[in-house]
């Protein structure tokens, strides 16, 4: 949805492990971010 709705040519995308949330976001609007949390599936 993020990458669909950005019109931006620069995206961020911030991680600090596997089991830990990712943070997108644009180089012109900081205040805006968009958190994609990780899920897991037991196997």
């Amino acid at each position: 949805d993020f990458l669909n709705a950005v019109t931006e040519e620069i995206i961020e995308l911030q991680m600090t492990g596997p089991l830990n949330p990712g943070v997108f976001k644009t180089e012109k609007d900081k205040d805006y971010l968009h958190i994609i949390m990780p899920i897991r599936v037991q196997g």
